[in-house]
């Protein structure tokens, strides 16, 4: 999202401020604050119906299920 942000190609919407004001391939990102409170962000796994899943993104699907059960 950042690169087609910075090459003009789209724009988005983040929470939290990127690290730098440049793109993943150097170009210049311009970044607003947010005005008021952001409510918290929610993380979200997809998987194509019908295809089981390779072991290594089953281990990623479940350390992530851990690792957020406990940021409630």
């Amino acid at each position: 999202m950042r690169g087609l942000a910075a090459r003009g190609l789209g724009y988005g919407l983040l929470a939290t401020k990127p690290a730098s004001n440049v793109s993943y391939d150097g170009h210049a990102l311009a970044t607003l604050p947010l005005d008021g409170e952001v409510d918290g962000s929610r993380v979200v796994l997809a998987a194509r119906g019908g295809v089981r899943p390779s072991g290594a993104a089953g281990a990623l699907a479940a350390h992530c299920r851990d690792f957020f059960r406990g940021a409630r």
